[in-house]
């Protein structure tokens, strides 16, 4: 099991135009539970160590309108890290996706494998994965249709995006709290 935590962050800033994401007075109710109507989800996963051995930062997304969308992305990430099953399989397995994560700001999506086929057939139908002797492979998230323009791809990404993670669109970095 990985270790990881979910959390609430807003974008108002205080008078001074410093962001207060955690910190923000509205983000809890008077009795201290969260507020169901102010900030978004986040979550914070451990990753395994780079390979030189150091401590890698670790994975932070948000921007989800519920707990449970955020905990559901973070046990994806999880699920990922348990396909290898020695640390440098998990080193391995962490930097593709990381790498995924900045090119395409999704995660990778864990796809079981047809078992009838044996790795090296798997390689020489497409996959190409270097983690491919698990029974698991990683498969790119991606919008359906056919793109007709870069800014029609854009925005179906960003649906899709918003439809399957429960993400909200970015907002107004204008908003101050008070």
């Amino acid at each position: 099991m990985v270790a990881g935590t979910t959390y609430k962050s807003c974008g108002c800033r205080n008078e001074n135009g410093t962001r207060l994401r955690k910190k923000c007075p509205k983000l809890r109710r008077k009795g201290g539970s969260w507020s169901p109507t102010h900030g978004t989800w986040y979550y914070q996963l451990e990753l395994p160590p780079k390979a030189d051995g150091r401590r890698r930062n670790p994975l932070r997304r948000g921007g989800f309108t519920t707990q449970d969308a955020a905990e559901t992305e973070m046990g994806t990430a999880g699920e990922l890290l348990t396909i290898a099953a020695g640390l440098d399989g998990k080193i391995q397995i962490a930097d593709l996706i990381l790498a995924t994560v900045k090119k395409s700001k999704t995660l990778p999506e864990p796809v079981a494998h047809d078992h009838s086929m044996s790795a090296t057939e798997r390689r020489s139908a497409g996959s190409s994965a270097p983690w491919d002797r698990s029974h698991r492979d990683l498969q790119q998230r991606s919008p359906k249709g056919d793109p007709t323009s870069a800014r029609a791809t854009r925005s179906r990404q960003a649906s899709n995006q918003r439809a399957t993670t429960g993400r909200k669109p970015p907002q107004n970095d204008d908003r101050t709290c008070s």
